[in-house]
């Protein structure tokens, strides 16, 4: 039986939520969004990876399955299902291993699920730690991520569902994935203070200065993710275990890539007009192989 504030969603029970015609507005999106990305210049070393700024993703969203954006501002959410449910749509980076076609065996990059709460434990969050109170932080940041969840609930009183959307962009550009969670705030009482054991966590037993954040058990399954209170950004943040999702995500293959050109000598050489006709022309050949 699920324990966890953070459940994830199945493969199917995420198809149900995004279905066939909501995956091709999102290839199409995807797509249009690689036709116009800035060449890589020869130059450059560094991957690939899509940069697709959060408020494009909450805007796919709502052209692939409808319903509302509502994310401007400090709200917790970031989308409505008119009736049905409210929604958050998080991104995050995860590194991907080409040749072994497999996500690597570590925690994508951060997502913030709850900041700034300067009033009510933002300003206090360094000296709680460093006196060792890590249970009274727990508590007034899950009250405060509660609170914050229900008061969209009651401006939504017809929505009984919050669900977190994750689009994961691959490094290097490989694929865009999409996984979801479900929250469920009765959980929020089986949270606990995790004592770190890993590389990056932190003996939370200890009253060391150098404490940076509270890494909190049972908000979600180990396997799939870890969630603290880091006290730098004040904030509450998520990372996944993405290579432990790959059975509960739809996986969405980049086909379009821009190649690797040095526009200024490009321009220079051929003219403006021909190079976009050139691209155009790639367009066309690659919809055709399809």
């Amino acid at each position: 039986m699920n324990k966890y504030v953070c459940e994830i969603l199945t493969k199917e029970e995420l198809e149900n939520i995004f279905d066939q015609p909501a995956i091709e507005v999102i290839q199409y999106l995807l797509e249009a969004h690689c036709f116009s990305t800035i060449n890589k210049h020869p130059n450059n070393q560094e991957q690939d990876s899509l940069d697709i700024p959060q408020e494009s993703f909450e805007k796919w969203v709502q052209q692939a399955i409808g319903g509302k954006r509502v994310g401007a501002g400090s709200r917790a959410i970031d989308f409505i299902q008119e009736d049905q449910y409210i929604a958050d749509i998080k991104s995050v980076t995860a590194n991907y291993n080409i040749k072994t076609e497999t996500f690597e065996d570590n925690y994508s990059g951060e997502s913030s699920l709850a900041q700034k709460f300067s009033k009510n434990g933002g300003n206090n969050l360094d000296l709680l730690i460093n006196e060792g109170k890590f249970n009274e932080i727990k508590e007034l940041w899950l009250n405060l991520y509660k609170n914050k969840i229900n008061e969209e609930f009651k401006l939504n009183p017809k929505c009984k569902s919050f669900y977190y959307f994750w689009f994961i962009k691959t490094k290097p550009m490989k694929y865009l994935c999409l996984v979801g969670f479900r929250i469920n705030l009765n959980h929020l009482e089986n949270v606990e203070i995790k004592e770190g054991q890993g590389k990056e966590e932190i003996e939370l037993t200890s009253l060391k200065k150098d404490t940076k954040s509270v890494f909190l058990n049972n908000f979600v399954d180990s396997n799939h993710g870890n969630v603290k209170i880091y006290s730098s950004k004040k904030r509450l943040e998520m990372r996944l275990k993405v290579h432990n999702l790959v059975n509960h995500m739809i996986k969405i293959p980049i086909d379009f890539k821009n190649e690797e050109i040095d526009l200024r000598k490009e321009i220079i050489e051929k003219g403006k007009k021909q190079l976009l006709i050139d691209k155009i022309n790639k367009i066309y050949q690659n919809l055709i192989k399809k």
